[in-house]
């Protein structure tokens, strides 16, 4: 069964601003994101310099605080290169995405990698 997450993203900012023709390119791999959410690190890069990382997220915010959850992830933190929290998606029930203070060349870019991390399916088994 296939569990890794492939996309391309091209961004229209870079792409007609910068005459950047290359696609921003995701790789994901959603069983070890289940069975080591502790080690596992998804990329999201355009090159060497220009990269998020995901990193599955393991707790839960209530009112007592932070609370583990059993197992697994129930969504991912994206880093920019920096090591700075940017943005984060909920895949619990219907989802949820919260952004912080965005540059100008994320705003089209960060809502499309959070829309495909919810909008994923299994498509391994339907033949195509």
């Amino acid at each position: 069964m296939e569990e890794q997450f492939f996309l391309k993203i091209f961004s229209i900012y870079r792409y007609f601003l910068n005459d950047e023709k290359r696609p921003w390119q995701l790789v994901l791999d959603n069983h070890a994101t289940q069975v080591f959410p502790g080690e596992y690190t998804g990329f999201f890069a355009l090159d060497d310099k220009n990269f998020y990382t995901l990193t599955p997220i393991t707790e839960l915010q209530g009112k007592n605080g932070a609370q583990k959850i059993l197992g697994g992830s129930i969504g991912y933190e994206i880093f920019n290169s920096n090591g700075k929290s940017v943005a984060a998606v909920s895949l619990i029930d219907n989802g949820e995405v919260y952004f912080h203070r965005q540059d100008p060349s994320e705003r089209l870019l960060l809502p499309s990698l959070c829309a495909a991390l919810l909008l994923q399916e299994d498509i391994s088994g339907s033949g195509i």
